[in-house]
């Protein structure tokens, strides 16, 4: 029975589960595991139309659903320093490194990122 308690604690479940695979497959979490962290901070309890919050708890739930079956066309590896580089540079606003230089330093100086000014 769909009631705003019972997709709020389904959604919990989803998500748990969808993080530790995120762990174990060593993939980076997006901007959904961020938003459906943000909406189980709003208790169910509130009033809020419960259609409006179990549409969003099963909205999310089906988002992180799709998201681990397809994981790894959707996120990104752990070890993929040239995805990491590409970022970064483009944090620094290109001024910082080369592809090239920025991968050797990275891999030679894991703090290195945290020194580079723009």
């Amino acid at each position: 029975m769909f009631t705003p308690r019972n997709t709020y604690f389904a959604l919990l479940v989803v998500q748990a589960l969808h993080l530790l695979h995120h762990r174990l497959t060593k993939r980076h979490i997006s901007f959904a595991e961020v938003i459906s962290a943000i909406v189980l901070c709003v208790p169910w309890w509130l009033q809020i139309p419960p259609l409006l919050i179990m549409g969003t708890h099963i909205t999310l739930i089906a988002v992180q659903i799709v998201g681990s079956v397809w994981i790894r066309k959707l996120s990104p590896d752990w070890n993929n320093l040239t995805t990491a580089a590409r970022r970064f540079a483009f944090l620094c606003q290109f001024s910082c490194i080369d592809e090239s230089e920025g991968l050797a330093r990275m891999r030679a100086e894991p703090a290195w990122a945290l020194t580079c000014t723009a």
